[in-house]
């Protein structure tokens, strides 16, 4: 089920992992995105910069073809359930996957600042 959220993260930071909790990078170096096998982590504008939206797209075929593709990777989720979390670790919301691994494709407005990111999220 795809979702849109309108969120002001405290921190210019969004996390995706496993509900459970998965291992973060130990820094961006000077990159909008880091990822591990078990936790994605997605720079985004700040709350002082205004609000950002996410949308998380589950049916691949309502992804946006205007935006660029920024970042893909593969995330472990054990649980069968991805959690989309501030730097604080707030839950903003948990989405349900079909495999325990989940192929993560990010899109975005901006490459330095965005203001609007589209996760596409397709299991094996």
């Amino acid at each position: 089920m795809n979702q849109t959220l309108v969120i002001e993260p405290p921190y210019s930071l969004l996390m995706l992992e496993d509900v459970r909790g998965g291992t973060p990078p130990e820094s961006l170096e000077r990159s909008m995105f880091a990822a591990t096998r078990s936790c994605l982590i997605v720079a985004c504008q700040a709350a002082v910069d205004g609000q950002t939206t996410v949308e998380i797209i589950t049916e691949v075929g309502d992804a946006k073809p205007l935006l660029h593709a920024r970042y893909e990777t593969w995330l472990e989720s054990p649980s069968l359930v991805l959690a989309l979390r501030s730097a604080e670790l707030a839950t903003y919301t948990t989405i349900p996957v079909d495999a325990s691994e989940t192929h993560v494709s990010i899109h975005s407005d901006s490459y330095e600042n965005p203001s609007y990111i589209q996760i596409v999220l397709q299991s094996c």
